[in-house]
């Protein structure tokens, strides 16, 4: 009897862990990824998903000499896409949107460094 009850708090407890790893939260963290070929001369292309962002624009570029997310180095432009100039070389690329739902803006990874 007492290894039943072992057995069954076993279960209570596998049962409880699994439901807070597998969460109640239907929405799907906001995200910004960059695309394209980091290189001088080529596109990227910012996009984002997830609740809080609607339409194509508001999203700001960002070159940095750190990889680091969020590494705020100097503003380059806005605007959905970035065309990588020499300036940006030996860099790395970010991109930033303001998502509504948080009320704070959500990031990219960087890119980079973009080559010659």
């Amino acid at each position: 009897m007492k290894n039943t009850f072992k057995l069954l708090g076993l279960f209570a407890l596998v049962a409880a862990i699994g439901f807070s790893l597998i969460g109640c939260d239907s929405d799907p963290d906001p995200i910004v990824t960059i695309s394209g070929t980091p290189t001088v001369g080529q596109t990227l292309t910012a996009t984002s998903s997830g609740p809080g962002f609607s339409g194509a624009d508001g999203f700001e570029w960002f070159r940095s000499s750190s990889p680091g997310a969020e590494a705020w180095g100097t503003s380059i432009g806005v605007g959905p896409s970035h065309v990588l100039t020499s300036a940006d070389a030996d860099n790395f690329i970010s991109a930033r949107r303001f998502n509504s739902s948080r009320d704070e803006y959500i990031w990219s990874n960087a890119i980079g460094p973009i080559d010659d």
